[in-house]
Formats: C-alpha cells, sequence, structure tokens
C-alpha cells in the first residue's frame, strides 16, 4: 500500500473533529471569529476602526472620493485611489488631492531593512 499509514489517518481524523471553542455574541449567540480567516472582525473593529479619529479620517477619505468621482478624474472600478500628496487625510482641497494606481498608492519604497526607504537612519 501506498501513501499515508492508518495511524496518521487516524490522527488526522481525530484532529479535524476536535473543534476549538469559538467566541459567541453574547446577543445573537453567532460566533464573533471568521472562519476562514480566523479573524476577530468585532474585536478589530472596537480596537481601531471603531474610534472617533478613525472614524473621522475614513469619513474625510470618503469625501476625498466623491469630490474627485464628481470631476470625472476617478470612478468605480477603475483601479484607482485618491491619494493625499501631505498623507493628511483631513486636507481635502483640490490641490492636495491625485488620482494614483492602487497598487502604487497601497505601498512605499523600502530599505534594506523591508521599512520605510526615507524614514530613520
Amino acid at each position: 500500500m501506498f501513501g499515508v499509514s492508518a495511524g496518521t489517518q487516524l490522527k488526522s481524523r481525530v484532529f479535524s473533529m476536535v473543534a476549538k471553542k469559538q467566541a459567541k455574541h453574547p446577543v445573537s449567540g453567532k460566533r464573533m471569529r471568521n472562519k476562514s480567516t480566523g479573524r476577530n472582525y468585532a474585536k478589530e473593529y472596537a480596537k481601531y476602526q471603531g474610534k472617533k479619529e478613525q472614524i473621522n479620517k475614513r469619513s474625510s477619505r470618503n469625501t476625498a472620493r466623491a469630490k474627485l468621482v464628481k470631476e470625472g478624474v476617478v470612478s468605480k472600478g477603475d483601479g484607482k485611489d485618491v491619494d493625499h500628496k501631505n498623507n493628511n487625510a483631513k486636507q481635502n482641497i483640490r490641490s492636495n488631492l491625485r488620482a494614483k494606481s492602487k497598487f502604487k498608492n497601497r505601498s512605499f519604497k523600502r530599505n534594506a531593512k523591508g521599512g520605510h526607504a526615507g524614514k530613520g537612519k
């Protein structure tokens, strides 16, 4: 017989049957952790995305996008992001906004150690 031994098959079956306990929502009773990624989105929102400062920044970025959509510079599905030239998401004057490829906008030049190329020494 070729393949996996019977002992290894048994171990993998037993391991797959034993499920880790997932956190449950206190009201709905549903699992709070994403099954495919293992991420707890409710916890992430509570710790970072739900903070007042982050909500305001997201709102400002959405406003900037809407401004460029209205001008016809970007459109839905075009693969472009709205870039703030001075990296201040709250400053939405037109001279500070430009359309950029999402691949270029979501990355940065890196140094030999993998950090920002222009920061620190």
